[in-house]
């Protein structure tokens, strides 16, 4: 088998030490990769790279290399120096690894779903722009929709989330093969509805030595069928339709027919309709180019009346031979590979409908060399949750199915209403149509001042819009509501908490410019100045390490509470020695007899699982929220098992607050001579304290067992367990219901933060 590329997360953080960038979340992984083929881990720039190839050494030997992503391993085009005029961070960087993948030869790349890192690969690979020869892989982990739901709380920022969730999504139904870290999180997936391919799903441990990786039931290996395929792309040439509809604008539409005339696709046919000029001038240019372009595959048809774009559009339709439609406006231009490229995505992918990117750009001209790039726009595709708030669908310069444009009764017929394309591709979406988009500038819009566009949108127009877009929900739409219920209550909260403490005339002039600025323009305000305060607390933070390194936090915890050197070298020589025997045994377990004798020794059951409190019962660790945990489990039915190790100023209340409650669910022992015999018995650590200086160390003991958390937001518990999966935190008080309610998510899905927390466990290797 070909070389395999593996790209983490890692690629999305712009951290430049080690402690930010750890790998040992993804031990588990590379431990059954190496097994089959020569392995490269792709790292961001900027970062040492020797201590990477150490580590990697350390574990795998000479099985695993490195490599880092630059600027110069990009290829550029004429349009790079556009900037983004609607992106992410997670889109740009995508959209800078498939540049980067382009010019490499790969026979396998494994893109981690968390952070969506290979959503534009796998888009343009689906589109037919590259990558037919390479195996695109997504590891299903974990991902932002499934920890967000565990939390329970009303996100602050619905807007970015949704962007995410659905990048993350479209990564594991269209690419070519699924890597399950665990079956707890792909039946997870499938119970959301994600539309997962059974037969391009395999699960880690399914990867076997010297095998390719290759579908269930499926005796050839992935990759060759998927070259296979790419040899049998439909050599077809459609008939296909572009329809202009043209009002006043002669000088522009010569510019557009010469772009059209350009193409490097040669079975299509164009029709311009002009919707009752009144422009001498255009009328006169209408004349002389249907002279010029005298043949039946340019058609030029005057209408008396005006009836606004829409009417116009699904006029040219009604004249249209071709099985495929494209739109576009007379004032831009068609780049040369527009119509090959819709043509190419739409017999490859098999969508009703395909948008693309777009490249602004200013000037009077008809020729990208004289043009002024202003900017570009990719489209994120069918999010239904995004698109009754903005246009994520894409322009009107869409290629279409005639036959599905027909069915959906063309665009709105009702002058003076804007946004006709948006309207149009969500409803489209919205009636259960296929709609995906080419990651591409496939052609360049002209921005004007003084458009009747840009001056046509009110307050009026965005509520028609979005009454619309209600319209034509139905009962499939449920969770589609509930989402833009808790994006409205999320916008509001913020909205709130953000002018509570102004004083009343400054409330007033904010109440003032919500109704004037969009929610797109808010949210791009609050991101600026979210990002601002990050980076200077980043600054204040290198500051305090720099003048103080000896409190770095990693370092201190990994060193006093890790395993022995001579545990790890005997578990690094296994993995390096023999790969498959190292694999995710980063921890000494006791045999059953010994378990089983801990379990006696303490009184505690056999048949339950055991969730555990160590340290201090003092009133700052809150071991009452502990057994307020233990009381709602009982009163859920559950079967869970809780015990209190530790002794301290609360021991006596908590006996009084157990019998209170009649906890049959608990348990308290005083103390345990070797703690980390304790670990093993249990199934997953709690941690209720409310505040922490450094660690909490019980935490990092855990970990260094395999055992996952279950935490507040206490310490350095954010930033370890969700970075690496490996518990949970939230905010809730641990006295309250709503605490053991995203407990009890958390339990429900504990194979899959246990797997993170063995993977972790690695991570000791490298303080020691």
């Amino acid at each position: 088998m070909d070389e395999i590329l593996l790209v983490l997360p890692s690629l999305n953080q712009r951290a430049t030490n080690l402690h930010e960038l750890d790998l040992g979340y993804a031990h588990g992984i590379i431990s059954y990769l190496v097994q089959i083929s020569r392995l490269t881990v792709l790292l961001p720039p900027d970062i040492d790279v020797r201590e990477y190839k150490n580590y990697l050494n350390r574990y795998f030997g000479s099985h695993v290399g490195v490599k880092l992503i630059t600027e110069k391993d990009t290829p550029r085009n004429q349009f790079s120096d556009a900037r983004p005029l609607y992106s992410l961070p997670f889109l740009d960087r995508s959209t800078q690894l498939y540049e980067y993948l382009t010019g490499l030869d790969y026979g396998c790349v494994i893109f981690d779903v968390f952070d969506a890192a290979g959503f534009i690969p796998i888009r343009a690979k689906r589109m037919g722009l590259g990558l037919e020869k390479t195996l695109l892989v997504s590891w299903l982990r974990s991902c932002h929709e499934f920890h967000q739901r565990q939390v329970l709380e009303t996100s602050r920022n619905l807007w970015f989330e949704n962007h995410i969730n659905f990048a993350e999504r479209y990564c594991c139904e269209n690419c070519d093969l699924v890597i399950c870290h665990t079956a707890t999180i792909l039946d997870w997936c499938l119970g959301q509805k994600w539309n997962i391919n059974h037969s391009s799903v395999m699960m880690l441990d399914g990867i076997k030595p010297g095998l390719p990786l290759q579908c269930p039931g499926n005796k050839e290996s992935v990759i060759d069928s998927n070259q296979n395929q790419g040899t049998q792309e439909s050599k077809s040439k459609p008939l296909v339709s572009i329809c202009v509809a043209h009002f006043n604008d002669g000088n522009n539409l010569i510019h557009l027919l010469k772009s059209i005339e350009q193409s490097d696709y040669e079975n299509f046919e164009v029709i311009v309709v002009d919707d009752g000029s009144t422009d001498i001038e255009s009328l006169r240019i209408i004349e002389t180019l249907e002279s010029e372009y005298a043949s039946e595959s340019w058609r030029f048809i005057l209408k008396e009346e005006n009836e606004s774009i829409g009417p116009t559009r699904n006029f040219a339709v009604t004249q249209a031979r071709g099985e495929l439609i494209i739109f576009m406006d007379s004032d831009n231009l068609a780049t040369k590979t527009m119509i090959s490229d819709f043509v190419r995505g739409m017999l490859k992918s098999g969508v009703d409908c395909l948008t693309c990117g777009m490249i602004q750009f200013k000037g009077e001209g008809g020729s990208p060399d004289s043009a002024i790039f202003i900017g570009q726009w990719l489209p994120l595709g069918a999010c239904l949750e995004l698109g009754f708030t903005d246009n994520v669908f894409g322009d009107a310069n869409f290629c279409i199915k005639k036959s599905v444009f027909k069915a959906l009764g063309g665009f709105c017929g009702i002058r003076g209403h804007v946004a006709d394309d948006w309207e149009f591709l969500a409803r489209l979406v919205l009636k259960g149509f296929s709609l995906d988009v080419i990651p591409k500038g496939l052609f360049l819009y002209r921005v004007r001042s003084g458009s009747w566009l840009h001056s046509a949108w009110s307050r009026h127009s965005i509520y028609t819009l979005r009454t619309k877009f209600l319209a034509h929900t139905g009962p499939q739409h449920v969770a589609l509501l509930h989402n833009l219920l808790l994006q409205l209550v999320a916008e509001n909260e913020t909205f709130r908490s953000f002018v509570w403490k102004l004083d009343r005339k400054v409330v007033k002039a904010a109440l003032w410019l919500s109704e004037i600025v969009s929610e797109e323009t808010r949210i791009f305000i609050q991101e600026i100045s979210k990002r601002f305060v990050d980076k200077f607390i980043n600054i204040i933070v290198l500051g305090i390490n720099f003048l103080k390194p000896e409190v770095n936090l990693f370092l201190s915890i990994f060193r006093v509470f890790g395993r022995s050197r001579l545990d790890l070298q005997q578990e690094s020589s296994k993995v390096a020695g023999h790969g498959v025997d190292g694999r995710r045994s980063f921890v000494a377990k006791p045999t059953n007899t010994e378990l089983e004798e801990r379990f006696y020794r303490w009184g505690l059951p056999l048949d339950r699982p055991i969730f555990g409190y160590c340290g201090q019962l003092s009133p700052v660790k809150r071991p009452i929220g502990f057994l307020k945990l233990a009381y709602w489990m009982q009163m859920f039915e559950d079967n869970s098992f809780f015990v209190i190790v530790g002794e301290g100023d609360l021991q006596e209340e908590i006996q009084a607050t157990a019998a209170k409650y009649k906890l049959s669910n608990f348990r308290r022992i005083a103390s345990v001579e070797n703690i980390e015999e304790f670990y093993p018995v249990l199934s997953g650590l709690v941690i209720t304290s409310t505040y922490e200086q450094r660690g909490p160390k019980e935490m990092f003991e855990a970990l260094a067992n395999g055992i996952p958390v279950f935490s507040t937001d206490v310490g350095e518990t954010k930033s370890v367990l969700e970075r690496y999966g490996s518990g949970l935190v939230v905010k809730h008080d641990p006295e309250r219901k709503d605490f053991a309610d995203s407990f009890k998510l958390w339990k429900d899905n504990l194979e899959i933060y246990t797997v993170a927390a063995m993977d972790t466990a690695s991570l000791i290797q490298r303080f020691k």
